[in-house]
């Protein structure tokens, strides 16, 4: 059973969270037939759903942000760079959906990146990635 720590919230609803050592040898696959039973399970196939619908979810709302954090930049320096007014970036990474893709190209060389690659996702696990030079 995996060790967990338990931390309240100011929500007065607990959330179990894992201590990173307590997972060394886990894949998620160990972790998710641990809570939800084995693959074939329809708690398990419920459960994975979930996982997927908030991950997809939080990918497309977090990344820019997470990237540009990540370089250590500010929504300000990057509306600089992309002269546009700061409130522009803080949309885009909010609203990603709606962009236009000139504004995503922009604020990708704004990061300085050297490709921006974008991949649409179908229900039939098709794949199609557009890629594109800033």
């Amino acid at each position: 059973m995996l060790k967990t720590k338990l931390i309240m919230k100011k929500t007065k609803s607990p959330v179990k969270v894992a201590v990173t050592d307590d997972l060394k040898g886990y894949s998620l696959d160990d972790i998710l037939t641990e809570s939800f039973g084995p693959k074939n399970s329809q708690k398990r196939k419920s459960a994975e759903k979930k996982i997927e619908l908030i991950s997809s979810n939080l990918i497309v709302n977090n990344t820019l942000k997470e990237i540009r954090e990540e370089l250590k930049k500010t929504q300000a320096q990057i509306a600089s760079l992309m002269d546009v007014d700061h409130s522009v970036v803080s949309k885009l990474e909010k609203n990603f959906e709606k962009a236009q893709m000139d504004t995503i190209l922009r604020y990708a060389k704004a990061l300085k990146a050297t490709n921006v690659n974008i991949s649409f996702v179908f229900e039939k696990e098709e794949t199609y990635v557009l890629n594109f030079k800033p």
